[in-house]
């Protein structure tokens, strides 16, 4: 081979690299990743999709069993959940084709979840290839950031209506006291002795209404 025709071979060589990156960009940017996160009191549900855009479909390659992965952080920066931590994966070449507008959805669930505060999930499809064509980075990544509530633990009281309730006297004279936290802070009572009623339904004013509690008796 002589010069000029070692000089034209490069110059092929350079610019099948160019348009085979150019090729693959193409297909990247063909590709759309979406990512949204539900959350609870004690769960966040992470729901994401790999959508293609194209006219023509594409063959997406993985390096195993295991399509994506999700990882999750703390407001400290401190890893809290790892997907593939307690999973198990076939070490074996995958693909899945996606025609023309088609996406491969997925959801996963953190569950249990003890300590509220602010979260940041990170969602990465594993794609190794595309049309064959070996891919070294991870172009299809998204993160989201979450916030886990403080749940405030239930008033016992907020569905009670009567309390301090106090019972005195003797020889069929008897007093009740006690609080009521009831709409207008009318309310009826009745008194009867298990066969008879001794005292027919009466209607009694408390001091004050609902939501405050007011002094009866």
């Amino acid at each position: 081979m002589n010069l000029e025709e070692h000089e034209k071979a490069s110059t092929d060589t350079g610019n099948q690299s160019e348009e085979s990156v150019e090729n693959m960009e193409a297909l990247i940017n063909q590709l759309t990743l979406d990512a949204t996160v539900d959350t609870s009191s004690d769960r966040a549900a992470f729901h994401f999709s790999l959508t293609n855009q194209g006219d023509k479909p594409v063959i997406l390659g993985f390096n195993s069993s295991q399509q994506y992965e999700i990882k999750v952080e703390n407001s400290n920066g401190e890893s809290v959940y790892t997907y593939s931590a307690d999973k198990m994966f076939t070490q074996q070449l995958t693909t899945e084709e996606l025609a023309s507008q088609e996406s491969l959805k997925n959801s996963e669930t953190w569950e249990a979840i003890k300590t509220p505060g602010n979260y940041t999930v990170t969602i990465t499809y594993l794609v190794s290839s595309i049309n064959d064509q070996p891919l070294d980075a991870e172009p299809f990544q998204a993160t989201q950031r979450f916030i886990i509530e403080d749940q405030k633990p239930e008033d016992p009281e907020a569905n009670q209506a009567f309390k301090d309730i106090k019972v005195s006297g003797n020889n069929g004279n008897y007093t009740v006291t006690g609080k009521a936290k009831v709409f207008e802070g009318s309310f009826m009572y009745t008194v009867e002795d298990g066969h008879h009623v001794q005292i027919e339904p009466t209607a009694v004013q408390a001091e004050a209404g609902a939501p405050q509690w007011g002094h009866s008796g």
